[in-house]
């Protein structure tokens, strides 16, 4: 308060100097300098404030600082004061007049807290202080300063609440709400009465932290809690549970129609934007829903239940409810089995790496295959990527095996390039969380193909269309890392995800895959060979390559052909095959090439005669399977 009233004096003695000068325009600016000077050194925002009898209010002088609390320029300032109040917080205005009206009827210190909404959104605390002097004609002239109290206010709510509010969106907190949420348990029990719980979760959060800062997603996260209490106005509480995740509680739901009705309410209030920091935020939500008693009759099981039902909402597509069924628990519980079982074999890496030869359907060679991960469990045989490369995804544990893949398909690729083809290229999936990890990863593969003797062109990093959707610079930065250093960037499964011409051309895509669902019924004149034929022309006009997945059949392989696709891959040509698998399929083509379709049956015999023909047998590849070579054509080789 001591300092205050001294910044209060300081401010009318630098007025009664400035006052002292003459009155032309020159000393005007001059003063009006001395003024700009003063304030600087000022924590905050100095003000002389000229209120008039007739009550029009104006600010004869107010730092420039004020732009950066609440948008309007001191010149605006200096026509009309009112328009200060458009950026009090409505709740805090009728405190503020009526302290500012108390300080002047009895010309004393005026000393107020308040809060203000800057222009992005986020709202502030403010302690004013000024002292007021009647002058000769019945204005009121004010001196004084704004100071920032946010984080003084901030701590000592935290405090004196025992920080049971969510600091950052407002509801009440994970502490408190678990209270509240034990409370209505026990009072349901004691009516004999049903309430449901929504736990909800932003979809792809981190893209936008990422995307557009951290500042943002705070503010988004402000703006979201608001609407779901004004949306869902009879809920017993909402609350910020941890992250990007809310909490509903709704009691007296007599059945389960009032349920779905509440969840579209919910899933309604985020079909428009939110604004943050003049952005605008488009963004949507997975809700997951548990019912007391129905499905549990523990706030933990409660929570668990409702998780269970958000990560169901999630993998079917998002911006979605789902109600909490047993199995869901059943899947989970295996779910993190697997997981346990998946972090051993990280110890000794049970894994295989297969590849699948991709064909030139012009010339027929190759150049080109995709490695892929298997994994090869003592109990549970053969599991499938798309098993256990999410649960990787959501433990962290995607590093280590990306790595893996890496270090095992350069390997072979060196190989290769040094024994059948010095142009071959290998093709590795990057998962999205490789990509939000940092610049380690691709820093230390580009430095390992440099110590194997290779260039950044023996390697394609094939990504998905969602990781382009995360527009951040950090995700272009690690893209434009890779292109640097030579390797080729694939967009895999296009036309599956969020196809975009400004995403081929902003992250300067080298090649596109399109998706086997539109390869599988490909006929002449059906809408998947017009898609076919509308991509292929696109990526051409682009420059681009184009790989046709899921190649199963010759007519399917005759109609990309005739549609200028450049590529194929898919069980037509081969399946995926080990490393050794590889160099005895390209034997084998090699050998078909030179000698005529007659020779190829006796040299593939050969191999087995030589030990070397048990992969025939139990991957069903029972020649080289290009498309000249088909096992049909070989009934008596088939049966061997």
């Amino acid at each position: 308060m001591e300092m205050g009233n001294n910044i209060v004096k300081l401010v009318r003695n630098v007025v009664a100097w400035t006052e002292g000068l003459d009155s032309t325009d020159n000393k005007r600016r001059q003063q009006a300098q001395h003024w700009d000077r003063f304030a600087v050194n000022i924590p905050g925002t100095v003000f002389q404030l000229l209120e008039r009898p007739d009550a029009h209010s104006c600010f004869t002088y107010i730092s420039p600082s004020v732009f950066d609390a609440c948008g309007l320029t001191a010149e605006q300032l200096r026509e009309d004061a009112s328009l200060i109040l458009s950026c009090i917080h409505p709740d805090d205005i009728e405190s503020f007049m009526g302290s500012f009206r108390e300080a002047r009827e009895n010309l004393v210190v005026w000393h107020h807290q308040f809060r203000m909404v800057l222009p992005d959104s986020r709202v502030c605390w403010r302690l004013g202080l000024a002292q007021a002097e009647r002058l000769d004609d019945g204005s009121v002239l004010w001196h004084g300063y704004v100071q920032d109290l946010t984080g003084k206010i901030i701590s000592q709510e935290q405090f004196l609440r025992g920080a049971n509010t969510d600091a950052l969106a407002g509801p009440p907190n994970r502490k408190q709400f678990l209270s509240i949420l034990e409370q209505n348990i026990r009072h349901a029990r004691q009516a004999n009465t049903r309430f449901a719980l929504f736990l909800l979760d932003l979809d792809h959060f981190k893209d936008i932290n990422e995307a557009q800062g951290y500042g943002v997603g705070d503010m988004l996260l402000f703006h979201v809690a608001r609407r779901l209490q004004s949306c869902i106005p009879d809920a017993v509480s909402v609350s910020r549970f941890g992250g990007d995740e809310f909490v509903i509680l709704l009691s007296g739901m007599a059945d389960l129609s009032e349920v779905r009705s509440k969840a579209l309410d919910v899933l309604s209030a985020f079909s428009h934007p939110f604004s943050c920091n003049e952005t605008e935020i488009h963004v949507s939500a997975s809700i997951g829903i548990a019912l007391f008693p129905d499905d549990a009759a523990s706030s933990e099981s409660m929570l668990r239940f409702a998780e269970r039902a958000m990560y169901a909402a999630k993998q079917d597509g998002r911006n979605l409810y789902r109600f909490f069924i047993p199995d869901m628990e059943e899947r989970a519980q295996k779910k993190m089995a697997l997981a346990k079982e998946l972090r051993r074999a990280l110890v000794d890496y049970p894994f295989t790496l297969l590849y699948q030869p991709i064909v030139d359907l012009a010339s027929g060679e190759v150049n080109k295959l995709e490695a892929l991960i298997r994994w090869q469990h003592p109990e549970r045989g053969s599991i499938s990527p798309a098993d256990f490369i999410p649960i990787a995804e959501e433990t962290g544990m995607i590093g280590d095996i990306s790595n893996w893949v890496f270090h095992t398909a350069v390997q072979d690729i060196a190989h290769w390039r040094a024994s059948l083809n010095p142009q071959l290229r290998v093709g590795i999936n990057l998962s999205p969380v490789l990509f939000r990890s940092g610049d380690k990863f691709i820093q230390s593969w580009i430095e390992h193909l440099s110590r194997m003797d290779l260039p950044g062109q023996a390697l394609i990093a094939e990504i998905t269309e969602g990781l382009l959707l995360n527009n951040s610079n950090s995700v272009i930065k690690r893209l434009d890392a890779l292109r640097e250093a030579g390797v080729m960037v694939a967009m895999d499964d296009f036309g599956t995800g969020y196809s975009s011409l400004s995403y081929l051309k902003k992250f300067d895509i080298g090649c596109i895959k399109i998706d086997r669902g539109f390869i599988q019924n490909l006929s002449p004149g059906s809408s998947d060979m017009a898609l076919c034929e509308a991509i292929i022309l696109m990526a051409h006009k682009l420059g681009l390559n184009v790989i046709a997945e899921g190649v199963e059949t010759d007519a399917q392989r005759s109609l990309l052909a005739a549609a200028g696709c450049d590529y194929g891959q898919g069980f037509l040509f081969s399946r995926p095959i080990t490393a050794s698998q590889f160099d005895m399929w390209m034997a084998c083509r090699a050998t078909s090439n030179a000698n005529g379709q007659s020779t190829i049956l006796s040299h593939c015999k050969s191999l087995i005669s030589n030990g070397r023909g048990e992969w025939i047998r139990t991957t069903g590849l029972y020649v080289p399977n290009v498309a000249l070579y088909q096992a049909k054509l070989h009934p008596d080789f088939a049966d061997q």
